[in-house]
């Protein structure tokens, strides 16, 4: 009945598309298809309601995640006025309608292959990264649990996707390349950095300190983890109560899982919440604000790597699959063990001591302040603190 009622409103979203008249002064958005409310879209929206009035915003949001937060119903029109923004229910009716209206779209990721671009429409594709993982067409199998596709059919869904985008944004000249080739994209690239990381640029100059070491733990997905419904399962075999036990008391761990990742019960053992020494970030909170508390992180394979390297702080690569991520699932685009700005880890053991190294009073080694220096060189060029601004004006010229 679901899949018969999601036919009847594609349908009727086709039938809008063509008969509809298109609002210039609407835009929609939409970061992580609706599980979520930050990252670029959200960053890019913010600076909008701030500084451009005669716009009007909805964002989609999934029906999960809506009764999670039910705050976030309200909170656009609260943060900007009275009919001014709104949020609908990712897939429902009037999701269908406003997609059919808009003439601005500000996205994250790859949309539904039924979605439709009418002609005038202005789609900013902000992406969510810079990529070390292989994407799109660079993937030579097809390693993802739940995708039913085959290699060609997804690498034609790419193309497809990507030739809808007006505007996509790079953080640098590395991610340019990149996209161009992985997404067969023809269109214009923003050179502009990540209007995420605006805050993180103007934060960079201070350097945090705290009594208690707080580290923020945020590592992807795994392709071959697929659980339901677009949701991944935690993997991690970080032992949290090992780490616990060998850090003391004078740090504190926040867990931030990626976007697709959805956590169940014994995911995370009860004994470290109640401690207080792990906190699960929520999916409402973006992740910016967590770089900025974070004296640290802890990561993988993530994206996030590129994002907290602008704050200059330590990073620890908990890297326990490395093999069976660059070999099988995914492949990389650099060889993370030469170019990485922090420790790679492959066990619990491992990552507690490189902690405690980081914040003793030693000096870092020439070795490791190299290679900080060449990873921001070559990774943060283009984050200026500006890409909110830059990134709008370019949609509605």
């Amino acid at each position: 009945m679901k899949q018969l009622l999601k036919r009847i409103m594609i349908a009727v979203y086709h039938l809008l598309n063509v008969v509809l008249p298109k609002d210039r002064h609407l835009a929609v958005v939409s970061s992580g298809n609706g599980k979520g409310t930050g990252g670029n879209p959200r960053a890019v929206y913010d600076y909008a309601v701030r500084n451009c009035a005669g716009f009007r915003f909805v964002w989609f949001l999934t029906e999960e995640y809506m009764k999670k937060h039910p705050e976030d119903r309200n909170m656009f029109s609260t943060q900007t006025g009275k009919n001014r923004s709104k949020a609908v229910v990712y897939g429902h009716p009037a999701y269908y309608w406003y997609m059919a209206r808009a003439g601005l779209w500000i996205f994250d990721s790859r949309q539904e292959p039924y979605i439709v671009k009418r002609p005038g429409v202005r789609y900013l594709q902000t992406w969510h990264g810079t990529p070390l993982k292989k994407l799109g067409i660079d993937l030579t199998d097809m390693n993802m649990a739940g995708e039913s596709r085959s290699i060609e059919a997804y690498a034609l869904a790419v193309k497809k996707e990507a030739s809808m985008w007006d505007l996509l944004i790079a953080q640098n000249s590395f991610s340019h390349e990149t996209f161009r080739r992985c997404f067969a994209y023809s269109g214009q690239i923003l050179d502009i950095g990540y209007p995420r990381n605006d805050v993180l640029v103007r934060a960079a100059a201070g350097e945090k300190k705290s009594d208690i070491h707080t580290i923020l733990y945020a590592p992807t997905w795994r392709d071959d983890r697929y659980t339901e419904n677009g949701w991944y399962a935690y993997s991690s075999p970080l032992d949290l109560e090992e780490l616990e036990k060998r850090l003391g008391e004078g740090f504190r761990i926040i867990i931030k899982p990626h976007y697709l990742v959805k956590l169940k019960k014994n995911d995370i053992p009860e004994s470290v919440l109640k401690s207080g020494f792990v906190r699960i970030a929520s999916g409402s909170e973006d992740i910016a604000g967590l770089y900025l508390e974070a004296d640290a992180m802890i990561t993988d394979y993530s994206s996030v790597m590129f994002d907290y390297s602008l704050l200059k702080r330590p990073m620890i690569f908990y890297a326990y699959d490395l093999d069976e991520y660059k070999n099988r699932l995914r492949g990389f685009y650099f060889d993370l063990e030469k170019e990485a700005p922090g420790m790679l880890c492959s066990t619990t053991e491992e990552v507690a001591e490189a902690l405690k190294k980081a914040f003793d009073k030693s000096p870092e080694t020439p070795d490791i302040e190299a290679r900080i220096k060449a990873f921001r060189d070559r990774y943060n060029t283009y984050d200026d603190g500006n890409a909110s601004r830059k990134a709008w004006e370019a949609l509605v010229k």
